[in-house]
């Protein structure tokens, strides 16, 4: 070998052929996925009942025919017309809970779709890492099998022993085992993912870190947060739902009104008028207000709590991200130095390291460009899941 045992390209690794980037699957995922689409009949459902209960009650007409016996002066026909109606601003109160009912629906939807966003990132950003991962165990399966060559010679010739020739072997076995594994497991992950993206095509999708992602700054994060966080944007919601069933069930105890016409006729004699009544909320309205005050006081309590929570953890995920950042950059730098990567097989072959201090170079140097991947891989979920905080 040239100048190292097995490279691999850690900022990004990509499957041949043009094709589509992250975003143009996440706007596939957008279209195609089931769930935000159930989500969004589910939204179209709700929004249709914005206009419903909040109008006044239906008039109620009654017609009534009675016979008469011998005895009577005749027959008796009844004709009537009742509308009930309630006090002025009753029915705005009520359409003001419609609206922040539906307000949370709506914005439960977006959390909905941002999560599926936020899981699609997730598993292309995995298989981005076993992909990486499939192209460092390539080189070095094709580094062991010459390892494995090397040493039948060397064994055949007398020069190492049947234990050595044997490790060499199981390296080799176990380089190609977890070679395959990594296969299978990119499988496995493209299925998933192609069931997120709603059966659609993977074939012309590249699988690459995206360059333009960075960490933003953390106040402008956190205002981010405070402006968009879906989760937050519901606890306000509940607040303002809360807010407006206060002014309805302060209306709700007033008066229930109703007024109409009516008309009767028996044998010549006719008898026509207006009706009037009123309902007056003395039992069953009671201590509403009250439950509804309270509720408001629970709802700005789930608030404070679901911005503090917010808080925290945007905080963590931020510190995570920049520990991950830093780390993978300080590896990366050091992993560059070809002094560090030598070719360790040309020096067991030069009789300059011995075949134990071949094995634990080479598994030093794979447990690190591993565990780089793997940072690589978290940082960049973790972006996403700031990106879920975010609102972005």
């Amino acid at each position: 070998m040239r100048n190292m045992i097995f490279i691999v390209g850690l900022v990004a690794i990509a499957i041949e052929g043009a094709g589509q980037d992250l975003d143009s699957l996440l706007s596939s995922v957008e279209q195609k996925n089931l769930r935000i689409a159930a989500m969004q009949k589910f939204t179209d459902a709700e929004q249709a009942g914005l206009k419903t209960d909040i109008y006044p009650d239906n008039p109620l007409v009654t017609y009534k025919y009675l016979w008469g016996d011998n005895g009577a002066a005749g027959n008796l026909q009844e004709f009537e017309v009742v509308q009930p109606f309630r006090a002025p601003g009753y029915y705005t109160s009520k359409a003001d809970i419609k609206k922040q009912q539906f307000l949370q629906v709506n914005l439960m939807a977006g959390m909905e779709k941002q999560e599926v966003l936020h899981n699609a990132r997730s598993v292309y950003f995995d298989i981005v890492r076993l992909e990486q991962k499939k192209l460092l165990l390539k080189n070095l399966k094709t580094e062991t099998g010459r390892l494995t060559e090397m040493m039948k010679a060397g064994f055949e010739a007398g020069e190492f022993s049947k234990p050595v020739y044997d490790k060499a072997q199981i390296l080799n076995i176990k380089v190609q085992n977890d070679f395959q594994k990594t296969v299978s497991d990119i499988a496995v992950l493209r299925e998933q993912l192609w069931q997120i993206n709603g059966g659609s095509s993977l074939e012309k999708l590249v699988f690459q870190y995206p360059e333009n992602w960075l960490l933003p700054q953390y106040d402008s994060l956190v205002s981010r947060v405070k402006a968009q966080n879906q989760a937050l944007l519901m606890a306000a919601a509940g607040t303002g739902e809360a807010e407006a069933r206060i002014r309805f069930e302060k209306k709700n105890t007033l008066p229930v009104f109703e007024a109409g016409y009516k008309s009767e006729s028996v044998a010549n004699q006719h008898l026509r008028g207006v009706h009037g009544g009123i309902t007056l909320p003395l039992w069953q309205n009671s201590n509403r207000v009250k439950q509804a005050r309270l509720k408001a006081e629970v709802s700005k309590a789930v608030y404070r709590q679901t911005e503090n929570g917010l808080a925290a953890e945007t905080a963590t995920l931020y510190n995570n991200a920049q520990s991950l950042q830093n780390n993978m950059l300080q590896i990366k730098e050091v992993l560059g130095n070809e002094e560090v990567i030598s070719g360790a097989l040309e020096l067991l072959q030069a009789g300059q390291i011995s075949f134990q201090e071949y094995l634990a170079e080479v598994q030093f140097l794979l447990d690190t460009k591993l565990s780089v991947i793997e940072m690589e891989c978290d940082y960049f979920k973790t972006l996403s899941g700031i990106k879920l905080k975010g609102g972005f």
